[in-house]
């Protein structure tokens, strides 16, 4: 047996695909201060904006912001219950990407 056909009796992950997927690891990891940040920072912003903004718009946007920060905790859990595999990180990766552009648009609003 040479080392061509050994090699190929092993399925090495594509290095790249593999760094991608520690990435996305790492976002997750990093996720929950990120949140934790976002509670703080959107109730001190309403604190003082209030009597400056219409307090049912404010109120509108905290909750706006509140759920989307529990959805996205939710997803953190789930991601690592799940534990995917590095072809399913890309896949949470995009999650990951679509909870930070709605985060932003809130932030926007």
């Amino acid at each position: 047996m040479n080392s061509q056909s050994r090699n190929s009796d092993y399925q090495q992950p594509n290095l790249p695909t593999a760094i991608l997927a520690e990435q996305i690891k790492l976002l997750y990891q990093q996720a929950n201060k990120a949140l934790l940040a976002t509670v703080i920072l959107s109730t001190v912003l309403a604190f003082v904006f209030w009597g400056y903004v219409p307090e049912q718009w404010l109120l509108s946007w905290l909750a706006g912001i509140y759920l989307l920060t529990v959805c996205r905790f939710f997803l953190i859990k789930s991601y690592f219950r799940n534990n995917p595999s590095i072809e399913e990180s890309i896949a949470w990766g995009r999650f990951f990407i679509i909870g930070v552009l709605l985060s932003g648009a809130f932030w926007g609003l």
